[in-house]
């Protein structure tokens, strides 16, 4: 069995392009014992501790590959109904292959250029924003009548379009809580210090996070006239998950048709009606594709 693929992108890591080739290999690996060759020792031992089925927590390509891998190892055999399950063994390249350069050179000029059919075709036009990886959209509701409160949040990949959304909800809370709370799950489910716009149509949390929490903290999370601050625990849940990443704040008007907004209100919604039916109201999805159109490279103005 012989197969070939290639792809690339640009401002891409060795480590990434060495997991999306795995990848993109995983598919059509035989059954038993597949080499797979490499240059990175530590691109090794990733593989072995998935395979062994430690967990692992990686870049966002690693956790792409790990999926690949675990589906495969828990499914335990591969192909199907052969019987074999697939083992992986790595090594060195360089150490097995003594012409390694020559092969790779002659691999790189016989290769297709990015775009051609074996690659995934293009998700369209993404608006790659300055200074920014991702999009997060967030809002949260409370019930007050009802006694519950839900959140959403989706977070879009700027380069790839990948989104992944994540909502969820509570009893006896309020509809500030639940706004920040969207922030925080949504900040907290990047595995990495990121570059992130975050579109609210909540003032209250933009000025928490941009104006008063940092005098709150150094004050004992106190305000001004030294009342505790209201709130605290998610205030301080806030200021600790924006810590590693560089945000950019947008609002958005509520209910007023912004796409990524309305979606994020769905899945609001979808939590508190969860709760009100005695379900769980946590969930998330994961697409390939933003299911929303995604905003301009210029974002809204905030309110004055």
């Amino acid at each position: 069995m012989v197969a070939e693929d290639s792809g690339g992108r640009a401002g891409a890591s060795s480590w990434a392009m060495m997991c999306e080739a795995l990848i993109a290999a995983v598919p059509k690996l035989p059954a038993g014992q597949t080499l797979v060759l490499a240059r990175n020792d530590a691109f090794h031992s990733l593989v072995h501790r998935i395979v062994a089925g430690d967990k692992v927590t990686k870049s966002q390509a690693s956790r792409r590959l790990i999926e690949a891998l675990e589906h495969k190892r828990d499914s335990g055999t591969y192909p199907p109904n052969q019987g074999k399950a697939l083992d992986l063994v790595c090594t060195d390249i360089e150490k097995t292959e003594p012409d390694y350069k020559a092969v790779k050179e002659a691999a790189m000029a016989a290769a297709p250029p990015p775009g051609t059919a074996k690659e995934a075709p293009p998700l369209g036009e993404v608006p790659m924003l300055a200074d920014t990886q991702v999009w997060i959209w967030t809002d949260g509701g409370c019930r007050q009548a009802a006694g519950v409160g839900g959140w959403g949040t989706m977070i879009v990949h700027a380069a790839s379009g990948a989104t992944l959304e994540l909502w969820g909800g509570t009893q006896d809370t309020t509809n500030n809580r639940m706004e920040m709370m969207a922030v925080i799950q949504g900040l907290d489910a990047l595995s990495q210090p990121t570059h992130v716009e975050l579109r609210v149509d909540s003032t209250y949390v933009r000025n928490v996070a941009t104006k008063w929490a940092h005098a709150w903290k150094q004050n004992g999370w106190r305000k001004r006239d030294g009342e505790p601050v209201k709130n605290q625990d998610l205030v301080a849940e806030l200021d600790r998950a924006l810590t590693p990443h560089k945000v950019v704040w947008t609002w958005v008007k509520g209910h007023a048709g912004e796409p990524g907004n309305t979606r994020v209100d769905g899945l609001c919604g979808r939590a508190m009606e969860a709760l009100l039916r005695g379900e769980e109201p946590a969930g998330q999805e994961r697409h390939k594709a933003p299911p929303v159109v995604l905003p301009d490279r210029v974002s809204p103005a905030p309110p004055t």
